[in-house]
């Protein structure tokens, strides 16, 4: 019986790792068990759908607390080790409304990294003080009592999965990394490297070897297993059944906002925006905004003043407050919100994942560039977002518009609506080169875990 050790510290990757291919096929193997290692408190719905005797085991993880130091000193000097677009404009604006350091202490700081962050030697060299100050043996008991033969971590920066990758190479058991994003390895650096690492597209594998030292050969390049569901014909509605359902009249377009929560801070202006469009019969069709508010700030209601109004249909989904994004999507969400992107005729968002999703259907994309009713200053205006290195190949593949007033997403919404074939070879570029969106992620990535333990095995039988 081999073991595979699989931590889950966000609903994003519930949705990500076992909602997917990935868990399905690999407990299609009789002699592999699988270990989930998930936050304190998960409720038992959660542990009832994962469980499975002795096959599906359920672990909550303690967390582990971090020092003053590690946490105002150490952790920020490992974050300085990566510097791009993305980490400048945190480390210059913050994410808040107010400007995080002044532009002496900003000088200062990329005056103290830019040599740092690009010798090799001092990664390395802050790699090995993390693992001798930092020993993070709090889960060494879980390697005593399963004996794992491969350790899937699934958001690699998170102190669970640091800690796991730490015991896992001082045991010689393999590591395998995957991010839980396609914007998470240009902003900082990884504090324990995993062996190797699965990356979705070609910027994260390339972000691997730029910016955490891997070897091409540790990478595998597998695609998103989340946009799988895309192509599985079995949980689409038909249209007359969607629409009834969601209660639109079936001469309406659709239009499909998704917030970007807390990195759009003028998300409600936007929709009020798109609502007088249609209020004011400044659309060429009859239309129906389905809004999704943003997982980590669904808790805010920012929206409620939208929810009694006509032709506005907010999707709301569960909240799980054991997971650290407040969100645990259920396989039926996941549908719901595949139809949702299915019929939409126009979708809007501001710098998101959700391009991605809606190429993947072909769906026009209309990126909000303008700070709503406001005029904020730079650093604090959305357009400054687009500058970052992981939303680059969409810029260059010009598989969205950019709608930079009012005006524009006005124009940019009707000329879609007349005809959504509009860029459609633009997004057919993209869902290739920032996709890869075949259905078979999923599988991928659980062909690869599989071999890989099964290989580990033979090397050690002989």
């Amino acid at each position: 019986m081999k073991t595979i050790f699989i931590t889950i510290n966000r609903g994003l990757l519930a949705r990500n790792v076992l909602r997917t291919n990935i868990l399905k096929i690999l407990k299609s193997r009789e002699d592999l068990r699988i270990i989930i290692f998930v936050p304190q408190g998960v409720p038992e719905h959660f542990r009832k759908e994962f469980s499975d005797g002795e096959k599906v085991i359920i672990e909550e993880l303690i967390p582990i607390r971090r020092t003053w130091f590690r946490k105002h000193i150490f952790t920020p000097l490992l974050k300085g080790m990566v510097l791009t677009n993305a980490t400048r404009q945190l480390e210059r604006f913050g994410t808040g409304t107010k400007r995080k350091n002044s532009i002496l202490r900003y000088w200062a700081y990329l005056a103290f990294f830019w040599p740092l962050s690009r010798l090799v030697f001092f990664k390395k060299f802050f790699h090995y003080l993390e693992d001798k100050i930092y020993s993070d043996k709090e889960y060494e008991v879980y390697f005593e009592k399963y004996s794992p033969d491969l350790v899937l971590t699934t958001t690699v920066f998170s102190l669970a999965d640091v800690a796991m990758n730490k015991i896992a190479k001082r045991k010689g058991v393999l590591s395998v990394g995957m991010a839980k994003s396609w914007d998470n390895l240009d902003k900082y650096l990884l504090q324990a490297n995993p062996k190797k690492i699965i990356a979705q597209n070609e910027h994260l594998k390339n972000s691997a070897i730029n910016y955490h030292m891997f070897e091409p050969e540790d990478i595998f390049l597998a695609g998103f297993p989340q946009f799988d569901i895309y192509a599985d014909e079995s949980v689409y509605f038909g249209r007359e059944e969607f629409f009834k359902k969601m209660g639109i009249p079936a001469d309406h377009k659709i239009l499909f906002f998704g917030s970007e929560g807390p990195l759009s801070r003028d998300d409600e202006d936007i929709v009020d925006i798109i609502y007088n469009f249609m209020k004011n019969g400044e659309l060429k069709y009859n239309c129906s905004l389905i809004l999704r508010p943003h997982p980590m700030d669904s808790h805010l209601k920012r929206f409620e003043k939208f929810k009694n109004l006509p032709n506005i249909h907010i999707a709301d989904y569960s909240i799980g407050d054991y997971f650290p994004d407040h969100w645990d999507p259920s396989r039926e969400e996941m549908a719901l919100f595949t139809n949702i992107l299915r019929y939409s005729d126009v979708t809007i968002n501001t710098f998101s994942t959700l391009s991605l999703d809606a190429s993947c259907l072909d769906k026009p994309v209309i990126n909000i560039a303008f700070d709503g009713y406001k005029i904020r200053p730079r650093g604090h205006s959305v357009l400054d977002v687009y500058k970052r290195e992981h939303y680059k190949d969409v810029m260059e593949k010009k598989a969205t518009r950019l709608a930079k007033s009012a005006g524009e997403l006005k124009d940019l919404i009707n000329m879609y609506l007349s005809d959504p074939s509009i860029d459609r070879e633009q997004r057919a570029a993209l869902r290739q080169s920032s996709c890869y969106f075949d259905g078979k992620a999923g599988q991928r990535v659980a062909d690869y875990l599989l071999s890989e333990i099964y290989k580990n095995k033979e090397s050690a039988d002989l």
